[in-house]
């Protein structure tokens, strides 16, 4: 009967230890699911989140009117960032606002799709399908400018600044 016992205690113990185990791997698995899936809502709310500045970025640097073009334009070199920024702030300065000073011109934009081609953990690309719309005196067809827009974004201190934009 010793032996019987022994071997009972023998059997006992690796049944426990078996179940400890797929315990243990029970709760690691989980935990990498919940892991991955917090990690894939990461990623889907960063790419919404670009979507939404590129969105709101490019009609700020697109849209203006003769009037308040100067300070409309220069206020969106406050969501720019890097060498982008620069060459932003030269093309206002140079070509767009003597251009439409003093000549009753407006330009509406409007953003008529946008989507993430990628995404990291602070920066995307959004490739945005913008339309212009130009009115005055010397735009008497109202003509209708449609571009596609490669634009690059990073995230600093919680707020997406567009470091690049492209006409594709």
């Amino acid at each position: 009967m010793t032996g019987n016992g022994a071997q009972r205690n023998y059997v006992r113990i690796a049944v426990a230890s078996v179940a400890g185990i797929a315990i243990i791997a029970l709760i690691a698995a989980v935990g990498l699911l919940f892991m991955d899936h917090r990690e894939d809502e990461q990623v889907e709310q960063t790419r919404a989140d670009a979507t939404t500045a590129a969105r709101e970025l490019v009609v700020q640097m697109f849209a203006y009117d003769s009037d308040t073009a100067d300070a409309k334009l220069h206020e969106a070199l406050n969501r720019l960032t890097g060498d982008f920024k620069e060459q932003y702030k030269t093309v206002i300065e140079t070509a767009i606002i003597p251009a439409v000073e003093g000549k009753q011109v407006n330009v509406s934009a409007t953003v008529e799709a946008a989507g993430v081609t990628s995404a990291g953990e602070d920066d995307a690309v959004v490739l945005v399908y913008l339309n212009q719309l130009t009115t005055g005196p010397e735009f008497p067809n109202n003509p209708i400018t449609a571009s596609r827009l490669r634009v690059s974004l990073d995230r600093s201190d919680g707020e997406w600044l567009i470091s690049g934009l492209e006409k594709i």
